[in-house]
């Protein structure tokens, strides 16, 4: 029988509004996000909820319900792709693989996927029912409410960090088992407090501002990318960039990578070579031209790039991917 899909907007106040005792032989759901993009969730404990988030979207927008009444910190890894969350202050978070996010914030609108593409766990606690009773699994291994408060403390609400080998591969063996729908609550309860207890013992030092940006900071990033890429014959050093937008260098990689996660150079690098792929595919171009408008004054550097990213010469990729 094919598993049942529920709605995410239809049941989310029931699951994380509602308090209800969980059951032993409770399963985990598969919420719909959109026709594409699924959440496979498990009630573990009174007020806890594990779920894995597989999206093919560029955007998943959060439920229409009042959020002030809710209370919660969200535990968030990233394993693939990348997520911009603006927060209610202005401020952009950007999730990328193998960062760890600990938050007590509500996103402004929800979640957007640069690249329509993402994959993680997250766990989310409900305070107001965990101060009433901390599961004792927990509890034993020194995860409790106080040491909580301790990482939203040191983060302002938003502690980040890198997440070291041990606590990756616990949290994408759970990941792969959500999404089979395979284990028992109490098996997933294991896992579970096995990924937390190399988190709390094991994560490397926190990420100050690496990943988020405030909407002005971002504007830059935003504004820089659209220069770089309208017309790749024009070159702009990072130093013209800076100057252009009243920032240092180093403050102007640091927004530019944060929001579009890698450094300029490489950025428009893997854009300009999409370009040139484009182009011969698609068009009678010559490879001499293609490499003109691709921002490369000399063929032969241009040839020796689009190898070293494809694998192939231009002449030999348009032989495989001619479209016209």
């Amino acid at each position: 029988m094919p598993e049942q899909k529920k709605n995410w907007g239809s049941t989310f106040g029931e699951m994380f509004l509602k308090d209800y005792p969980v059951r032993e032989t409770e399963k985990r759901q598969v919420l719909s996000l959109d026709d594409s993009s699924r959440i496979y969730i498990c009630r573990l404990w009174d007020g806890i909820y594990l779920w894995a988030n597989e999206v093919h979207s560029s955007h998943i927008a959060y439920p229409e319900y009042d959020f002030q009444q809710l209370e919660y910190t969200v535990i968030n890894i990233c394993h693939a792709g990348r997520c911009e969350i603006e927060m209610r202050d202005d401020s952009y978070i950007y999730m990328t693989p193998g960062l760890l996010n600990v938050n007590n914030l509500i996103p402004k609108d929800g979640y957007h996927y640069p690249g329509s593409f993402y994959e993680g766990i997250e766990v989310a606690l409900n305070l107001r029912i965990l101060r009433k009773h901390m599961p004792a699994e927990l509890s034993s291994f020194g995860m409790t409410l106080e040491a909580l408060e301790q990482y939203l403390e040191t983060g302002n609400g938003n502690y980040m960090a890198n997440v070291v080998d041990m606590a990756m591969q616990r949290s994408r063996a759970l990941y792969e088992r959500l999404k089979a729908g395979d284990l028992s609550i109490q098996d997933y309860r294991f896992l579970t407090v096995s990924l937390l207890y190399y988190l709390k013992n094991g994560e490397a030092a926190r990420i100050r501002n690496q990943s988020m940006v405030t909407k002005g900071q971002r504007r830059i990033a935003v504004e820089a990318e659209q220069l770089l890429t309208e017309d790749y014959r024009k070159h702009y050093s990072v130093e013209e960039l800076s100057r252009r937008y009243g920032v240092s260098p180093s403050a102007f990689k640091k927004y530019f990578e944060a929001v579009f996660g890698a450094p300029v150079s490489y950025y428009l690098r893997e854009k300009r070579m999409k370009k040139a792929m484009e182009m011969l595919a698609a068009s009678d171009a010559s490879v001499g031209e293609t490499a003109a408008v691709c921002g490369y004054e000399n063929q032969s550097k241009f040839g020796a790039v689009f190898k070293s990213c494809t694998g192939v010469s231009p002449l030999e990729y348009r032989r495989l991917h001619r479209t016209v």
